[in-house]
């Protein structure tokens, strides 16, 4: 029960401003009628497993150009010597592919995180419903419906957040934490090395679970936005944003009430948009923390943790006040 509650602590509280409006703007069946797009950042997902397309070039600085006019004339052939024992600068990599290369050292050494990690049978995060195979689809069927009829749906920022974020989540990370390629580099790798990881980890119980969308197993549900080409369970999009938040906590503590909100809302925003069920991003926020552990015993990861918390230095005491009178 206690991290049950946990879960719920970060939910509390969030629900009640998101409602109000009239039910619409769901046409176009199973696939939503909503293209997806390239969201303002330029940057592209590709589902949740990220790629880049040839074209997209802001992940950082170009380490070496094309050769520069008069280069040849300062260091001709003949007469260059060799630089031997040079190692590749560890600030030169581009950051998306240090992360696949973080990703790829975790799933090599970490050998027991399937075991250790694997959720189960989707669940409710209600105790009497249990694993009730009926009963829960039930439940989660009834709750993506009371959202649909909320009238979240027909609100134009929540609509524009769901559509951005069903093709990059980044950006909001970026945003939230005032990093990137050239601004806190080692911050933005952990976003990145978070991205990596979690869907690396949620394909594979995808895979084991082929849970079907709610719009296969309920004609009536009308999506949003596209239905993805993945099974549901877990949400790939929600491991991915706790796991975030969990990493940004480890090296910037004083952000970590920020980051639980962003989270929730990013998994949220996949059950109001019909593609995921509640069941769903339970079973995520129950793989995350056996992960963040996971994760924690991989050297190349630590490096980057130490690296981004020099990025983060003690800002003494912090504490939150009321906002301020009339907002």
């Amino acid at each position: 029960m206690a991290r049950r509650s946990q879960f719920f602590g970060v939910v509390a509280g969030q629900d009640g401003g998101q409602d109000g409006g009239q039910d619409g703007g769901q046409d176009g069946g199973q696939n939503g009628g909503a293209n997806l797009h390239m969201p303002s950042s330029g940057q592209y997902s590709g589902g949740y497993l990220w790629a880049f397309p040839s074209s997209w070039g802001q992940s950082g600085p170009v380490l070496f150009k094309p050769t520069l006019p008069g280069w040849m004339r300062a260091f001709p052939y003949d007469t260059t010597k060799l630089i031997v024992g040079t190692k590749f600068p560890d600030g030169g990599w581009d950051p998306l592919l240090k992360a696949g290369a973080v990703a790829a050292a975790f799933a090599a050494k970490s050998t027991d995180w399937i075991a250790k990690c694997d959720p189960g049978k989707p669940r409710s995060a209600k105790d009497e419903i249990g694993e009730d195979e009926e009963k829960l689809l039930v439940e989660d069927i009834n709750e993506l419906l009371r959202l649909a009829k909320s009238g979240m749906q027909s609100d134009a920022d929540l609509g524009m957040a769901i559509q951005e974020q069903a093709v990059d989540t980044s950006q909001y990370w970026a945003n939230l934490l005032a990093c990137s390629a050239a601004s806190r580099p080692a911050t933005w790798s952990l976003v990145l090395i978070a991205l990596q990881v979690g869907g690396l980890v949620a394909a594979y119980f995808k895979l084991k679970y082929m849970r079907a969308r709610p719009a296969q197993v309920w004609t009536a549900i009308r999506p949003v936005i596209a239905t993805p080409p993945h099974p549901s369970y877990p949400s790939g999009h929600a491991l991915q944003s706790f796991l975030t938040a969990a990493c940004i906590k480890e090296v910037a503590p004083a952000m970590g009430d920020d980051c639980d909100r962003l989270a929730y809302q990013i998994a949220k925003n996949r059950e109001l948009a019909g593609v995921h069920y509640p069941s769903d991003t339970y079973g995520s926020w129950r793989i995350h923390k056996c992960l963040m552990d996971r994760l924690m015993l991989v050297d190349e990861f630590k490096d980057v943790l130490k690296a981004a918390k020099q990025e983060w230095p003690s800002p003494g005491k912090v504490r939150q006040v009321d906002p301020p009178n009339g907002v």
